[in-house]
């Protein structure tokens, strides 16, 4: 198993891009690369994903907001037992 989280560059698929401005062999190999990385560690640091900063940023605070919240306030949004198994 790797040791390292390998670094996914996005910029083929970015958004902005369409699909059919991107060709066969670059969505094949980008999709190879991203099946390795989740089979060998599990994780993978994205790049160029066009993505602004800002919405990553707003994200990341309500998060911290919503982890914040008493326990009993976020049971009100827990996903039933018997759930898709989706995390």
């Amino acid at each position: 198993m790797e040791s390292t989280i390998p670094i996914i560059d996005l910029s083929a698929m970015c958004l902005g891009k369409t699909a059919e401005s991107s060709t066969a062999s670059e969505i094949r190999q980008l999709a190879d690369e991203i099946y390795r990385a989740f089979c060998t560690v599990g994780f993978v640091y994205i790049k160029n994903h066009g993505i602004p900063r800002e919405k990553i940023d707003k994200v990341f605070k309500l998060c911290d907001e919503f982890f914040q919240l008493d326990p009993t306030v976020k049971q009100k949004y827990a996903r039933p037992a018997s759930g898709s198994g989706h995390g």
